[in-house]
């Protein structure tokens, strides 16, 4: 493996975990059938779990390249996980907010609606 090769990969574990964990969360989320049988706070859980686990995936093949310090005991192990893991997930949530979240708004009686598409009332 060459040096931009390597750098390359750096580069790609950094962005996964964390921005890129809560960007590819959401396309997983967005384009499995039973996820948008989901109201968009359960959907926002899953694609932040989805997204921890993708973080700290990142986070142990980072590890076990060598690019991150070796943790020494227990508790630093747990930290390190759910730290990497809770990044990536708010980054989950964050994008889930941002593009989904959004677009949807309670009518009157409480269910959920597109905002577009909600009948214009006047006056």
């Amino acid at each position: 493996m060459d040096v931009q090769n390597i750098l390359d990969m750096k580069q790609l574990l950094a962005w996964a975990g964390q921005a890129g964990a809560g960007i590819i969360a959401y396309y997983i989320i967005e384009h499995w059938w039973w996820a948008n049988l989901l109201d968009p706070r359960p959907k926002g859980i899953v694609a932040a779990a989805i997204s921890g686990g993708i973080g700290a995936i990142a986070w142990l093949v980072e590890l076990w390249m060598g690019w991150n310090a070796l943790p020494a005991t227990l508790p630093e192990w747990v930290a390190a996980l759910v730290g990497a893991a809770l990044i990536a997930g708010v980054t989950a949530e964050g994008t889930h907010t941002l593009l989904v979240k959004g677009h949807y708004t309670r009518d009157r009686d409480g269910a959920r609606v597109l905002k577009h598409a909600q009948p214009k009332l006047h006056h």
